[in-house]
C-alpha cells in the first residue's frame, strides 16, 4: 500500500521506505480504532436506550482502547515491520 511516487529507478531509497512504513502504521492504527469504534457503537445500541447510545458508545470505546493499548502498539509495530520487509525484499 504505497502512496508515494517512486523515482525513475525501481529501488526505493531509505527515505521512501520509512515514509511508507509510517503510512502503514497510521493506516493500521486508524483501521483498528475504526473497527473498535463500530463494535462499541453496536454493543451500545444493543444494551442501552437510544438516548444513551452515544454516551455508552464513547465510554465503551475508551474502555476498549484502554484494555487493548498493549496489543494495538504491537499490531502497529508489526505492520511497520511488514511494510519495511516488503520493500527490502523488493529492492534485492
Amino acid at each position: 500500500m504505497s502512496f508515494r511516487p517512486r523515482s525513475a529507478e525501481q529501488n526505493p531509497n531509505q527515505e521512501e521506505i520509512e515514509l511508507d512504513v509510517e503510512d502503514a502504521k497510521v493506516f493500521t492504527a486508524f483501521g483498528i480504532a475504526f473497527i473498535i469504534a463500530i463494535g462499541t457503537f453496536i454493543i451500545a445500541a444493543i444494551f442501552f436506550e437510544w438516548r444513551m447510545v452515544a454516551i455508552a458508545a464513547i465510554a465503551t470505546l475508551f474502555l476498549a482502547l484502554l484494555i487493548n493499548i498493549p496489543y494495538l502498539t504491537l499490531l502497529v509495530q508489526e505492520a511497520g515491520e511488514e511494510e519495511r520487509e516488503k520493500f527490502t525484499k523488493q529492492g534485492r
